[in-house]
């Protein structure tokens, strides 16, 4: 709790300050976000920052990486529940570490990287104290949010499947795919890995990794929602919420949405 009020104070002693636009940038750190559903979606901005500049991408020590390895950056692995000492050790760790920029997509411990990095400009789509680029596009969905992002910096992103490294999906008629977090119901197909997509035509998911990629691969889906969850996917996704389980008739929905 000490470090939400401290590491605020530290970041505005700072006076390495860069003015916009942004200019002479060579070297960006970026925190995709760490929410399950979330994180796969910065890969468009992995791609085209990596081509740009150097770039280190920071993950959780829990997180795979596998998708994220297709690229040229530094990946650099931290604790998911950051604590002083945790952000004492990623300080020295990075000592002499000279970043331009830092892109935070999270809501928590912006503050904290942001002293770790003292990047001359600490961007993102949330509001925090040590943020002084914040990109909020006129939509909450989270590919608008990310390619405002980016228009601010003056690059462009796609979202297409070569990002992802995979082969080009084929439309399959009346094979629609559940992911095994939802359960097993009979005449689904069980989708448990990215491989399985290949073998459906549409996609029933929670919000987990294998809807990000079937976004990518351009695959229908409908994506299953808790109704208090804030997660905004792309305007293309089509979303039912429930309240507490998923029940026969919200997969009935599903099916003839």
């Amino acid at each position: 709790m000490f470090g939400h009020f401290l590491f605020p104070i530290l970041n505005r002693i700072s006076l390495n300050r860069m003015e916009f636009p942004l200019k002479g940038m060579k070297r960006v750190a970026l925190r995709p976000s760490i929410i399950e559903g979330e994180t796969l979606y910065a890969l468009s901005l992995v791609k085209t920052l990596s081509a740009e500049f150097d770039l280190a991408v920071f993950l959780p020590e829990d997180r795979d990486s596998l998708y994220f390895d297709g690229f040229n950056v530094n990946l650099i692995e931290y604790p998911k529940e950051l604590s002083l000492l945790d952000v004492y050790r990623l300080k020295q760790q990075l000592s002499g570490e000279d970043f331009d920029l830092f892109i935070d997509l999270n809501r928590d411990y912006i503050d904290e990287f942001s002293f770790v990095l003292n990047a001359s400009i600490t961007a993102s789509i949330f509001d925090r104290k040590s943020v002084n680029l914040v990109a909020h596009s006129s939509s909450n969905r989270i590919t608008d949010n990310y390619q405002y992002l980016m228009r601010l910096l003056g690059l462009a992103i796609t979202w297409d499947r070569e990002t992802i490294n995979m082969k080009e999906w084929t439309p399959r008629d009346s094979n629609t795919g559940v992911t095994s977090d939802i359960g097993v119901y009979p005449g689904l197909i069980k989708v448990d890995r990215s491989e399985d997509l290949y073998e459906i035509s549409s996609l029933i998911t929670k919000r987990n990794d294998i809807s990000t990629i079937s976004y990518f691969l351009g695959i229908p889906q409908v994506l299953l929602l808790e109704e208090n969850d804030p997660f905004q996917p792309p305007s293309n996704i089509k979303v039912i919420r429930f309240r507490e389980t998923i029940t026969a008739e919200i997969l009935d929905r599903c099916l003839h949405s």
